[in-house]
């Protein structure tokens, strides 16, 4: 289920691709079913990344949560920003008819979790270095989740096809999705 080296350097190449042309760059992605469940490996790829992100934001679990109660919290609200959406998805897409361009939409999804991570990952050793104040932080990780939505906002235009209003609802949902997981992981820690 994990991606090998060469399918993980290939849909990386593949995302800058896409960022460029859009859904000709399809091709540079395993599309099969069997290329749709290894997407979700990157998530297992990952990982180190999340681990080392929570690590540099919680300096010790809460009182009473413990770090038992920390690891599987976090590991919720992890395994439910990599599911909600693709599973919420897959419900609109079968009573629409679109389910291979479904599988591409979660297959490129997917895959800016890397990127994500580890550009998340640098700008959280920046601020808890110090290198540059909590304002700049700030604009930084604005400018990187913005960027992130629209990047999500043209992946749905380019492989599902939907409308640009209905893509834009698409990426709202899963704003909100992370929102209220965030929410209530700030809740119990």
């Amino acid at each position: 289920m994990i991606p090998t080296l060469g399918e993980t350097l290939l849909a990386l190449a593949g995302l800058w691709r896409f960022a460029r042309e859009g859904a000709p760059a399809l091709r540079w992605f395993d599309r099969s079913m069997t290329g749709f469940w290894r997407s979700f490996g990157v998530a297992v790829i990952v990982v180190p990344l999340q681990v080392a992100l929570v690590a540099l934001q919680v300096a010790a679990p809460a009182d009473g949560i413990g770090w038992i109660g920390l690891i599987l919290v976090e590991t919720g609200a992890y395994v439910i920003q990599w599911v909600a959406l693709p599973v919420i998805l897959y419900e609109v897409a079968a009573r629409l008819g679109r389910l291979p361009q479904y599988v591409d939409f979660v297959i490129v999804y997917n895959w800016t979790g890397m990127p994500y991570q580890i550009i998340s990952l640098v700008l959280t050793l920046i601020a808890s270095l110090g290198l540059v104040g909590d304002t700049a932080v700030l604009v930084l990780a604005l400018i990187l989740n913005t960027g992130m939505l629209a990047f999500e906002w043209f992946i749905a235009r380019q492989t599902l096809r939907f409308s640009g209003l209905a893509c834009a609802a698409l990426v709202a949902l899963d704003f909100s999705i992370a929102i209220v997981v965030e929410n209530a992981v700030a809740q119990i820690l």
